[in-house]
């Protein structure tokens, strides 16, 4: 298909929206009130947790991902500081997710890496025990010191 001009019309999948939106967060890493990130000496991590069944078919396939109302994803990203900003790096990720009853779950990451980016996910189950509390053991690669990060959510 063309456009009337004659040139061939962009299409943008949702994976690259949802790639995009990625980019653009992780873009903004010095941001000192990024609720999103933690910053550690040498590097940053920026974290977010969304329902899945918010992502798209094709990209839930494309990478396993289970669509549920039950099911949440959590997505992270390290970053090394540069002299020029910041660029991601691979970790080696240990985390649980903790609920309003101490429940606690073991979080399984899978790391994804499309070009430049590197960010690991991880789901688990939710029912209604808001909030949750999220522990992670982060050990950036070539680094020898391991990061401890919580923070606490509610779902909605």
């Amino acid at each position: 298909m063309m456009n009337t001009d004659g040139s061939t019309p962009m299409k943008i999948t949702k994976m690259k929206k949802i790639f995009l939106v990625l980019l653009t967060v992780l873009a903004f890493p010095a941001l000192a009130d990024d609720p999103f990130a933690r910053d550690f000496k040498d590097h940053v991590v920026h974290y977010n947790v969304f329902p899945s069944s918010v992502l798209d078919p094709a990209v839930a396939r494309q990478y396993q991902l289970k669509r549920a109302t039950n099911i949440h994803t959590l997505n992270l990203a390290v970053h090394r500081k540069t002299d020029k900003g910041t660029e991601p790096v691979d970790a080696l990720l240990k985390g649980t997710v903790t609920n309003f009853f101490q429940q606690q779950q073991e979080l399984v990451f899978q790391r994804v890496k499309e070009g430049d980016a590197v960010y690991f996910l991880a789901q688990f189950r939710v029912k209604d025990e808001n909030p949750l509390t999220f522990d992670f053991y982060i050990r950036p690669e070539g680094h020898s010191q391991t990061y401890e990060l919580q923070f606490r959510r509610p779902l909605q």
